[in-house]
């Protein structure tokens, strides 16, 4: 009885495994397809590790955030539902409106499954400890509460 169960825990085991694995990888194939990388990489830094300035004309520098699972520094913290709204609603948690640099009004149109898949993927990784430098917005852009009403105009989800 005891082999029995052992035997069977092992495939159940194996097969939560091999479903692990098939969601880590569509994880990756969608991270790729959306290009994560380019955004979340800055020059010659470590993989999602975040820094990357974005220069805005006559608004300021936004600097992407560190997306590996680093507890302190990335989203090592977030939730399913956390990094879901982050991605598709502009809302990182504790309520702070994200930059539209990140093009969350186009991942509104994902799906929650795909999001979560990246976020699998995301999660598979290696923790990269990497504070990413201040945001430097001129005013009224520096104001993270006038977001939602650019959300209101320009995101659909």
């Amino acid at each position: 009885m005891t082999r029995l169960l052992l035997a069977v825990s092992a495939l159940i085991l194996s097969a939560l495994s091999a479903r692990a694995d098939d969601l880590i990888a569509k994880g990756e194939y969608l991270m790729r397809a959306a290009d994560c990388a380019s955004c979340h990489t800055a020059p010659g830094g470590k993989l999602f590790a975040g820094g990357r300035a974005f220069v805005l004309p006559q608004m300021g520098t936004v600097y992407s955030p560190n997306i590996t699972p680093d507890t302190a520094t990335g989203i090592g913290n977030y939730t399913d539902e956390d990094f879901v709204r982050a991605v598709r609603t502009g809302v990182a948690p504790g309520g702070k409106h994200l930059y539209p640099a990140m093009p969350y009004a186009e991942y509104a149109k994902m799906t929650r499954a795909d999001v979560l898949a990246i976020k699998a993927y995301l999660f598979s990784l290696k923790p990269v400890s990497a504070t990413q430098p201040a945001n430097v917005m001129k005013f009224p852009f520096d104001q993270r509460w006038g977001l939602m009403f650019w959300n209101l105009v320009n995101a659909t989800s």
